[in-house]
């Protein structure tokens, strides 16, 4: 039950986004910025600071390029959804294990299995079919192209994290990371000149659900289950998201994916399946 509340809260969170007036470097500024203030009095609330006491200057610097890389992903992501369809953006950005599968294979020299194998071939041949689509639908691929760099955003952020949660706590590492996150992204709009304040109240109300959703209570949920579920049934959530996501964009906004989406879409949730071993 855990589990898909938080797969109906991060399904939940590219609904929100288009329904909001905002430019998408201020959503994702407040999105951040509220989350990260949400995260940080939980962990003082809850006196779980003391570990960073002892935390290795390696470790540190880490978390603030994982904070830069989260950064990256919610500026570029957030915007994607403002030049394609959610269908197509969600299935992109989820993309980031098969990311995190090529950088162990590069960086840290982690083999592949022949499922593994089979599931990134998949995984590509889905990715040129949702191309194809941008370029006959769309004749721009600036939406897909956002979409990816959030998926390589993510990715690393969660390489980082697989090394640094070894000696850090969830509730200070995401709210450190949080934190560098947001003041990474709230650069980018103030820079640009884009007003921070006079929205419309929905607007708000929008911001502050992003944060409290998708972002403290949605994925808390999934490292929650983690203590109780394998980590493939909890992996495939990833599969699942893209689904909810579209569905709820077919409800509410209207979107209706096209057949080569579908297809595309198709190929590449198998492939990230059979990548994490959860088909």
């Amino acid at each position: 039950m855990m589990l898909m509340g938080g797969l109906v809260f991060v399904s939940a969170a590219s609904i929100l986004i288009r329904l909001s007036s905002a430019d998408p470097l201020v959503i994702a500024a407040y999105r951040m910025g509220i989350a990260s203030a949400i995260m940080v009095t939980a962990t003082t609330l809850r006196n779980e600071w003391r570990p960073l006491r002892s935390l290795a200057r390696r470790d540190a610097a880490l978390m603030i390029i994982a904070g830069i890389a989260l950064g990256i992903h919610f500026a570029t992501w957030i915007s994607s959804l403002f030049y394609t369809s959610v269908a197509v953006s969600v299935i992109v950005v989820n993309s980031s294990p098969l990311i995190v599968l090529v950088l162990s294979m590069v960086l840290l020299k982690e083999g592949i299995s022949r499922k593994g194998s089979v599931g990134l071939m998949c995984a590509l041949l889905g990715g040129a079919v949702i191309v194809l689509n941008e370029a006959i639908v769309r004749l721009s691929l600036q939406g897909v192209t956002l979409a990816f760099c959030g998926a390589l955003g993510v990715a690393l952020y969660l390489v980082i994290g697989r090394h640094v949660r070894k000696s850090v706590g969830t509730l200070p590492y995401v709210s450190i990371v949080y934190l560098i996150s947001f003041l990474f992204i709230v650069a980018l709009p103030l820079a640009l000149g884009y007003p921070m304040t006079g929205y419309p109240l929905a607007d708000y109300v929008i911001f502050f659900l992003l944060a409290a959703g998708p972002s403290c209570l949605g994925h808390t949920a999934y490292n929650y289950a983690l203590k109780y579920l394998p980590a493939p049934t909890v992996s495939a959530t990833i599969v699942a998201e893209p689904i909810g996501a579209s569905f709820l964009a077919w409800i509410v906004l209207g979107e209706v994916p096209t057949m080569l989406v579908i297809g595309g879409g198709a190929l590449v949730l198998i492939g990230i399946g059979l990548v994490l071993d959860v088909l």
